[in-house]
């Protein structure tokens, strides 16, 4: 008999401040204006008829939300509990971030250290104990999604093989840049999976189920292209559902293609199969578009989806 899920809780495990360009390019139009207010006023002393003018881009429709979540989930079932992604870990916290890459640290990331906002601290304000936290599935190994693996080293870990892998042996600058062994330094327990192509279908994604030892609910989604093994997570729950599409997208605004320049910056230079990215991004979207009765789709960064899944 299948183990039973009787609690989905929803948690923000870091809260993350990138450097915003539209600030920027506010700032420049502020100034551009109070230039052109001037040089308007000086034409009119001179008698002449003379404007600046910047048009207003649609800049806000595409601007990045100043302050990201890290968004975890928590599921309870009649055995165990189970978590997706862990945020950053307390470790990370306790010492300002001195392992965290600085990338991320100072432009990406820039999280706020909050040791209260972790994963171990929000499962114990939740009632639970972060020692009973037997299995954590990870959409990939980014330090903001896979860092509080130290936080439960008794806790197997599923993921993608090719993920482990890429992680253990990257090759390119960018694998070496990303990826942090301190994270896994603990030796976890891993539970690694192979994906091939041709597997059983759920909602147009291919997807990986009967995971060792977990509810048959829980199923991986391979979704390649922010990572070689990225992942997504989906969940049926009775008569609702939830995917979770990790770094498959970072803001909500993706979904009707209005990308924030910083993503569109982002992805030139940091997702590993950007093609694979954007074919995931499209099936993604039309997804969305379905409105699928008790289907809640969401990624790891977006702050409003996250205030959508609590409320």
């Amino acid at each position: 008999m299948s183990d039973k899920i009787i609690n989905i809780h929803h948690l923000n495990a870091a809260t993350l401040c990138p450097l915003i360009i539209s600030d920027f390019f506010k700032q420049v139009r502020e100034l551009s204006n109070k230039l052109s207010q001037a040089v308007s006023w000086r034409s009119q002393q001179n008698n002449t008829t003379f404007h600046t003018n910047i048009a207003n881009s649609n800049s806000e429709d595409r601007s990045l939300d100043k302050r990201l979540v890290c968004h975890c989930v928590l599921i309870e079932t009649r055995q165990k509990l189970i978590l997706l992604d862990t945020g950053l870990a307390r470790t990370d916290i306790e010492q300002r971030g001195k392992r965290l890459p600085t990338a991320f640290m100072k432009v990406i990331g820039r999280p706020i250290l909050d040791i209260n906002q972790t994963a171990y601290h929000q499962i114990q304000a939740l009632g639970y104990s972060p020692s009973d936290v037997s299995d954590i599935i990870v959409t990939h190994l980014d330090i903001d999604h896979a860092g509080g693996l130290i936080d439960f080293p008794q806790a197997k870990v599923h993921l993608l093989n090719t993920e482990l892998n890429t992680a253990r042996h990257p090759q390119t600058f960018i694998q070496k840049q990303r990826y942090t062994p301190a994270i896994w330094r603990h030796n976890p327990n891993w539970q690694a999976y192979e994906y091939h192509a041709g597997g059983e279908q759920w909602n147009g994604f291919e997807s990986l189920r009967n995971l060792a030892g977990l509810p048959t609910e829980v199923m991986l989604l391979p979704m390649r292209g922010h990572t070689q093994g990225h992942t997504g997570i989906a969940v049926d729950n009775g008569g609702s559902s939830l995917l979770f599409v990790g770094d498959a997208y970072v803001s909500r605004k993706q979904l009707s293609g209005n990308t924030p320049p910083e993503i569109a910056i982002f992805n030139q230079f940091l997702q590993e199969d950007l093609p694979a990215f954007k074919r995931n991004l499209a099936r993604i979207s039309e997804l969305k578009q379905k409105n699928l009765p008790g289907l809640k789709i969401f990624c790891s960064h977006d702050p409003k989806e996250y205030r959508q899944c609590c409320g």
